[in-house]
This record gives structure tokens, C-alpha cells and sequence, in this order.
């Protein structure tokens, strides 16, 4: 884990002021997702009620995730970068999705 890693987890994590407030479970859902090597160097918290949270979420969205929406299956950031490898500027859907959960319109 270098410094540049914890300032780059510190900007995603910490420094960003979206307009909604990040909900508690997408940073235990982040934990889950990493080693425990990482998730301990970014120090993210990873423990029984983190990881009672994330099964809760984990199966309420898989019987959600397939009725909704395109816009918000997909992350800004993921559509962004689909826009931008068309050739085309990401649309204002996107540029929002991005300001409410990243706290800017473009990455």
C-alpha cells in the first residue's frame, strides 16, 4: 500500500461532496469486494455486522437489478466511458448520475 494509493482512496472515499450523502452500505459493499490486504491499507471496516449488511443488499438488488432502468443499472463513470469510446459527449443523465454520487459532472 503506497501513499499515493491512500491519497487516490482518500479523494474517492472522503473528499468528494455529492449532493445526496453516500450511503453506509456502499462503502461496506467496497470492503467486500477487496483483499484483505487492501481493504486494511485503505482502512475500510470489514467486520460481521459489515458483512450481514452486505448480504442484505447483495440479495435485495439481484431481485431489483434486472427491472431497472439502464441509467441506473450502470454507474455514471462506466457510461461515461462508453459515450467518450462512441465518439459522442456523455449525455446531461450522465453528467448527473455523476454529480449526485461522484460530487462532479465529468471525470
Amino acid at each position: 500500500m503506497t501513499d499515493a494509493a491512500r491519497t487516490v482512496a482518500r479523494a474517492l472515499f472522503h473528499d468528494v461532496k455529492p449532493w445526496l450523502r453516500q450511503p453506509a452500505w456502499a462503502l461496506d459493499l467496497t470492503a467486500s469486494l477487496l483483499p484483505p490486504v487492501l481493504r486494511d491499507g485503505f482502512g475500510l471496516t470489514w467486520d460481521a455486522a459489515s458483512e450481514g449488511r452486505v448480504a442484505r443488499l447483495t440479495g435485495r438488488l439481484a431481485r431489483l437489478y434486472s427491472r431497472l432502468p439502464r441509467a441506473v443499472r450502470q454507474v455514471g463513470p462506466w457510461q461515461e466511458a462508453q459515450a467518450r469510446l462512441a465518439g459522442r459527449a456523455p449525455s446531461w443523465a450522465v453528467r448527473a448520475n455523476n454529480r449526485i454520487w461522484l460530487g462532479r459532472d465529468l471525470l
